[in-house]
């Protein structure tokens, strides 16, 4: 006797649940070169905003990096590039 078409599989507890939304990523650029981008939310015209770094080192240390990073983004700084840094200097002085 063999399982009838009615006997369906079990499922892994892990399937149901729900991922997480990732909002860094490590792109390879070159030989221990990383692009390290973080999305910060949208810009006014509905285009996404990026928070983009190049790393040089091993992926391990650029993991590292944006673990800090995206630590540092919950706790309330403000993640800004060398080209806004008037962002930065505004969020200092509200």
């Amino acid at each position: 006797m063999t399982d009838g078409p009615d006997k369906k599989p079990e499922r892994s507890p892990d399937r149901d649940k729900p991922k997480s939304h990732r909002v860094g990523q490590i792109i390879p650029r070159g030989p221990n070169k990383w692009l390290i981008r973080i999305f910060r939310g949208y810009k006014p015209n509905g285009a996404n905003d990026y928070f983009n770094k190049t790393f040089h080192g091993t992926k391990k240390d650029a993991e590292k990096w944006l673990r800090g990073a995206l630590a540092r983004r919950v706790s309330d700084h403000v993640l800004c590039s060398a080209a806004h840094s008037a962002c930065y200097v505004q969020y200092l002085i509200i």
